[in-house]
């Protein structure tokens, strides 16, 4: 995507080679990318290890009625993925800056995961936990699209491959913080509410990486790093 607009297009590459990983881990993008990442994937780790569980135990369905509802939400979350690509694509199109449109799709995912996981812990009906459940789902996909671009347009084509290792890897710490944190919550207290409140919170600590601390969204003129730095 950065290559289709005048704003987007990659500086040239530098004179000194590929930028190594001391100037990558340097940038300021990417620290607030890892964290960003880490908040996202801990929020959807939670749903993906303990969600089966969460709707046998805690909402009282038998495994038979569990099953069609954990696959609405990876439904409504494939969807969201695919149409918010699309939507992305078509505003960059239209004029949007790649800061906005990306930015605003984060920062939409992590209030929206955020909130409905904390409002999951207070609703007691099971149509309005389904419900909540979905929207999660639909929140939840507006990250995929924007969250790699952002990166290969921070990265460009010199050092993608190398930032986006590094941001995953720590990202996905989450995939085994949040099930152990969720299960020694539910041991010891008995229920979910404090594992979705947790989830929730986490999630939306992400909107002060995407919105403090990852700056505007434009590539990085690896040239100038290799001549001053």
């Amino acid at each position: 995507r950065w290559m289709r607009s005048p704003q987007g297009k990659a500086p040239p590459p530098p004179a000194g080679g590929d930028p190594p990983y001391r100037l990558i881990l340097r940038q300021r993008a990417l620290w607030g990318g890892m964290i960003g990442t880490f908040c996202s994937n801990y929020a959807f780790y939670f749903v993906f290890s303990w969600l089966p569980l969460y709707l046998v135990n805690e909402r009282g369905l038998s495994v038979a009625e569990m099953a069609p509802m954990a696959g609405a939400f990876y439904v409504a979350d494939g969807a969201s993925v695919l149409l918010t690509g699309w939507l992305l694509d078509k505003w960059v199109l239209r004029g949007a800056s790649l800061n906005r449109a990306y930015k605003t799709a984060l920062v939409l995912s992590s209030a929206g995961v955020g909130l409905c996981l904390i409002a999951s812990s207070m609703v007691t009906g099971l149509v309005a936990a389904a419900a909540i459940l979905l929207l999660t789902g639909v929140m939840d996909g507006l990250n995929s699209p924007a969250n790699p671009s952002v990166t290969q347009t921070f990265a460009g084509p010199q050092a993608t491959g190398r930032w986006m290792g590094i941001q995953n890897a720590v990202g996905n710490v989450a995939g085994m913080t949040a099930p152990v944190v969720t299960g020694y919550l539910v041991q010891n207290t008995g229920h979910y509410t404090s594992a979705l409140i947790v989830s929730g919170v986490v999630a939306l600590f992400g909107l002060v990486a995407w919105l403090a601390i990852v700056p505007e969204v434009r590539p990085i003129d690896w040239s100038g790093y290799a001549t001053n730095h």
